[in-house]
């Protein structure tokens, strides 16, 4: 006896399978191998925001059966080249748009900034202001009391803004992770789901310490840049157009090996 089982990618890919009504996680991942060629050790799935382990009869859970399939990176290795390829493509252009939508946001931001501060006529560190005190309190006797003195206005510690996509961050929540870590994942991943699931697991990435982390980022930046430069340039050696590796780099979050694999199955 078979029963319909609804299966949704985090690509947003859907597709239904017949399997077993008594059947197991483990027996549906060997199905999904053989139909689809996503490799076994590299699928996990949810439902209701719970993660399956292989032992998890499909009959125990609620019908219809609908499931969340998590693939991770390696497992695109089973896949046609043509659907790698594609998949190349649609992220390479999602990171495109979204880093302009970022530049346009910041560009909006930084206009409307400069004309609050022109309209209130804000001197964000310093100016000279002038008060009175009385002689009698004053050491140096003076004819006039009214003195110039410097009053210091500190600028107030920028707000950090994080850049999450809305409707990732629906999906991560549907998951039952937390909404504040949901959004500095999705923020810290530059809106990569994967990765951002990936962020997630690790217990060690919490809000306050990815606050303290970006404390000391300005002492690194310079190392990270030369870091960076020097990755653009090893793989820039093998015959790549540099605006290529650089987006690669990016999608790959700095991986240099992830990004050699991508350029290797892309046409240039």
């Amino acid at each position: 006896m078979t029963t319909s089982v609804q299966i949704k990618t985090l690509n947003n890919e859907r597709m239904e399978v017949k399997a077993k009504s008594d059947c197991t996680i483990s027996e549906l991942k060997s199905q999904l191998f053989k139909e689809f060629g996503y490799g076994r050790q590299n699928q996990i799935f949810f439902n209701n925001s719970q993660k399956l382990v292989d032992e998890t009869n499909i009959s125990t859970l609620d019908k219809p059966i609908s499931l969340i399939l998590y693939i991770t990176p390696n497992s695109q290795t089973s896949i046609p080249q043509k659907q790698i390829q594609k998949q190349e493509k649609e992220n390479t252009e999602t990171k495109q748009l979204q880093i302009q939508e970022k530049e346009n946001t910041e560009l909006i931001k930084r206009s409307e900034k400069e004309k609050t501060i022109l309209k209130k006529g804000f001197e964000p560190y310093h100016k000279l202001e002038s008060f009175r005190i009385p002689v009698s309190q004053n050491c140096v006797s003076l004819f006039s009391a009214k003195i110039l003195a410097p009053v210091i206005h500190y600028a107030e510690q920028p707000k950090v803004v994080l850049n999450y996509n809305e409707m990732l961050l629906r999906e991560l929540l549907a998951m039952g992770f937390d909404k504040e870590r949901c959004r500095w994942a999705l923020h810290e991943t530059r809106n990569d789901l994967q990765s951002s699931i990936e962020w997630l697991f690790n217990q060690n990435n919490t809000v306050r310490s990815r606050i303290n982390s970006l404390n000391s980022k300005d002492n690194n930046n310079t190392e990270k840049q030369s870091e960076n430069e020097t990755k653009i340039q090893n793989i820039v050696n093998l015959g790549f157009p540099r605006e290529q590796v650089i987006q690669m780099l990016e999608i790959c979050n700095g991986n240099q090996e992830q990004a050699i694999n991508l350029l290797l199955g892309s046409n240039f």
